[in-house]
């Protein structure tokens, strides 16, 4: 099982400050769009996640925000493929990252990864780009966890100590701080969470394409997608992505 990890703690800077809440949600308030760099990787793998997040049933095909893939210099979106956990800062959070570190690991992709996976991959950590926490730690999911083969599965698999499998995977944040609707077990954002993880024994989570409700939230923060499609270029030496707003030289 891989489950997304939490990103390296944010720098000091104009949106890391410790005052914010944990879980606020990170919506992009001063633009409609961000630019993508890949820092690193093969350009096949490049192209399966441009596509994912472009292509009918991707991010921006449903709503207003796009993720520009031009290898943009300044761009605000910078993706490692460094080895091992795959990861997101949310939302206008990764302007706070100074460059030239990453604000997104997708560690888990390379040129063999099955095309599924790369999809499923790409929507969920977009979806924290886009400013999106996991749906599980919803206040309206009530996952009735089995608290304690959580933190042995995640102390034996990542590392991690409680209080990290607290804040990672088994807190559920204000509701006074979070956007929150009905809870949607299909979510893109949505964990995989094993039958041996909870009291009731029933599997949620784990699907890999975006759902009515994850678009139905993407278009009340953001809008519906621009008229025009946005589509990745046919080949690595046109690298370069035209759209709605303009282009970037």
């Amino acid at each position: 099982m891989r489950f997304c990890a939490p990103p390296p703690p944010l720098p000091v800077g104009p949106h890391a400050s410790g005052e914010l809440a944990l879980y606020t949600p990170r919506k992009w308030t001063d633009r409609m769009q961000a630019h993508v760099r890949f820092m690193d990787g093969d350009w096949g793998t490049w192209r399966r996640v441009a596509l994912s997040i472009t292509s009918p049933g991707g991010w921006n095909r449903a709503c207003g925000f796009q993720f520009i893939f031009d290898q943009a210099k300044d761009a605000e979106i910078r993706i490692t493929f460094e080895t091992g956990a795959s990861w997101s800062y949310e939302g206008q959070y990764c302007l706070g990252v100074p460059p030239p570190d990453p604000t997104m690991q997708l560690g888990w992709l390379t040129e063999k990864t099955p095309n599924a996976e790369v999809q499923r991959v790409s929507l969920h950590e977009f979806g924290h780009a886009l400013g999106f926490i996991h749906e599980h730690a919803s206040p309206e999911a009530k996952i009735p966890w089995d608290r304690e083969a959580v933190y042995a599965y995640y102390l034996a698999s990542h590392g991690w100590n409680r209080a990290t499998v607290d804040a990672q995977v088994l807190q559920v944040p204000d509701p006074a701080v979070i956007e929150a609707g009905n809870y949607d077990k299909q979510s893109i954002m949505h964990y995989f969470i094993p039958a041996d993880f909870v009291l009731d024994h029933m599997e949620r989570g784990g699907y890999g394409e975006l759902t009515p409700m994850d678009i139905m939230w993407a278009q009340k923060w953001y809008g519906p997608p621009p008229p025009l499609a946005v589509t990745p270029p046919p080949t690595q030496n046109s690298w370069k992505i035209y759209f709605p707003f303009g282009s970037r030289s």
